[in-house]
């Protein structure tokens, strides 16, 4: 899976949860519109969901911005792809 195509779906998954058109990589929990625990532990569900890829109990609670999903995501796709 191409970057791009990583980074938009995760964006995609985001913003359909938090129902914003737009995000920006620097949003996360409590800094943007909509996004507090809750609809934190709603996108990382989505993410595992349609990304088939699963997150440790820690990871639930320290993905909670933007960067540090994407970077995770990134992780764990590239350790199915080996």
């Amino acid at each position: 899976m191409q970057k791009i195509s990583l980074n938009n779906k995760v964006f995609d998954i985001i913003k359909n949860e938090l129902k914003l058109k737009k995000i920006a990589i620097n949003d996360g929990i409590n800094k943007t519109k909509r996004w507090d625990s809750i609809s934190n532990l709603n996108i990382l569900l989505q993410i595992e969901n349609k990304l088939k890829i699963k997150f440790s109990t820690s990871e639930f609670n320290s993905l909670n911005n933007i960067k540090s999903i994407l970077s995770n995501v990134r992780t764990k796709i590239k350790k199915r792809i080996k």
